[in-house]
């Protein structure tokens, strides 16, 4: 079966983001949605040549890694009898662990995407003498404050 051409449209490129936010990788979405997307490497084209289009999956990205952040810090938080009510205690901590183990897992498995964000967003200045004190001020926020 050969897969229909999908042009670059808003529409298109937001369904994308969408589903990536939700924690699906490009591939599968244009698995998954074969009449909506375009072939995954024709997506990552798009991303190589708009940058903007670049920029806005990464912020996708984040947005899915700060979700599964705030997922485990409310179940690490919470007590397992709270999470899973109506469920034995050893079942409840059984069940507990594993979600954590696979949040643990998946933000592992995502922190050299979050590295790499981190690091072309810093902004560091440099102050100071030679010889003398050195300053450096790491800015990590999600600003993205440009010189006008």
């Amino acid at each position: 079966m050969t897969k229909k051409y999908v042009r670059k449209s808003k529409e298109v490129c937001e369904f994308i983001l969408d589903k990536i936010m939700e924690g699906k990788t490009p591939a599968q979405i244009c698995r998954l949605y074969p009449e909506q997307t375009p072939d995954v490497k024709e997506f990552y084209r798009w991303q190589a040549k708009d940058l903007e289009l670049k920029d806005q999956v990464s912020d996708a990205y984040y947005v899915y890694y700060q979700l599964l952040n705030d997922e485990l810090m409310q179940v690490s938080s919470g007590l397992a009898s709270e999470l899973y009510p109506g469920a034995d205690f050893r079942e409840a901590e059984a069940a507990l662990k594993r979600r954590m183990d696979a949040l643990k897992f998946s933000l592992g498995k995502m922190s050299p995407i979050m590295t790499n964000r981190m690091v072309a967003k810093q902004k560091v200045e440099h102050t100071g003498e030679v010889g003398g004190v050195v300053l450096n001020i790491v800015d990590y926020s999600d600003n993205d404050d440009k010189d006008e």
